[in-house]
């Protein structure tokens, strides 16, 4: 388990290979076995998708669209080297940059997260949902005036917005 954690994953399996065959019928260890088994295979999915990436130049409009194909399959790692893609050609592109920040908000990259939206409100200051999810992780990071300051900025782009209008009651009531 310390080897998973740590995301040493052959060394993890290594272990497992030892574990079973000293206690070949716990179901805990197969289950271990093939939880690593599974993550193995897609970081090697990862690591190939990124070596296509290097290996032939990608036109903006089908990293978009390879990125949102990752994006429903939630396989929200491989989206985000397609929309970092995007970025080599165009460092501002606001359909990337939005699509990157989700998914690392879904990812839980809340830092990244926090960078791209920040950059797609430079290209696109008005997206009221963009502000207030950018309040939702500035809320989970502590830093409760900063969210504060983007939920009240995403009502007065679209008064009665429900999203922000249930986060600022939720944070008047500390409940959030």
């Amino acid at each position: 388990r310390v080897y998973l954690k740590q995301k040493t994953y052959s060394r993890a399996e290594l272990m497992i290979h030892r574990a079973i065959d000293i206690y070949s019928d716990s179901e805990e260890l197969v289950a271990l076995f093939q939880e690593i088994r599974s993550v193995k295979k897609e970081k090697t999915k990862i690591t190939q998708t990124r070596k296509d990436l290097v290996s032939k130049k990608i036109d903006v409009g089908q990293s978009l669209k390879q990125a949102l194909e990752m994006q429903k399959k939630q396989n929200h790692q491989a989206a985000i080297m397609f929309f970092e893609k995007v970025f080599d050609e165009d460092r501002f592109h606001p359909d990337a940059l939005y699509g990157a920040a989700c998914s690392c908000f879904l990812a839980d990259q809340k830092d990244s997260a926090m960078k791209y939206f920040n950059r797609f409100l430079i290209t696109s200051p008005d997206n009221y949902v963009a502000r207030n999810q950018l309040g939702e992780i500035y809320y989970q990071n502590g830093e409760f005036e900063y969210a504060k300051k983007q939920w009240e900025k995403a009502l007065e782009l679209k008064p009665g917005f429900k999203g922000a209008v249930n986060n600022l009651k939720l944070l008047e009531k500390g409940k959030m």
